[in-house]
């Protein structure tokens, strides 16, 4: 739970500050490239890691209801902080190794199509018919 604190602490305002303050100045990718996919990489990389935090405190709660030794040899002390590094090491290869997540003020929101909106993705898109 500490850890999943801290995540939220950590990406709150990234996520609402930095999407509120772009979405008014209707920024899109081409007026700060380098602004918004750095805040799109930090996006990416604590909602994995995040995520993968969620799964492991649900796995961790599972275990205390069918088998509380077990749990208390894995995941006792500080131990789930050393089940949390692999959880970062696989958010930071989403970061660096996936399409980065990029705020358009067309849709006030952070998309992977760089041109939402005004550019439509053939290989995405479906026009209606």
């Amino acid at each position: 739970m500490a850890i999943l604190g801290t995540v939220d602490v950590a990406a709150m305002p990234v996520v609402a500050f930095s999407t509120g303050m772009l979405g008014t100045q209707g920024a899109v990718f081409c007026t700060s490239p380098t602004l918004i996919y750095l805040l799109g990489n930090v996006i990416m990389g604590t909602w994995i890691f995040h995520s993968l935090i969620a799964v492991l405190l649900a796995i961790t709660r599972c275990m205390a209801v069918f088998h509380s030794r077990m749990t208390i040899k894995l995941f006792g002390g500080n131990k789930p902080y050393y089940w949390a590094i692999p959880a970062f090491i696989y958010a930071m290869y989403f970061v660096l190794f996936t399409k980065t997540p990029l705020f358009s003020a067309l849709g006030f929101s952070w998309f992977f199509n760089p041109h939402f909106g005004y550019v439509p993705d053939k290989a995405r898109d479906v026009s209606p018919v």
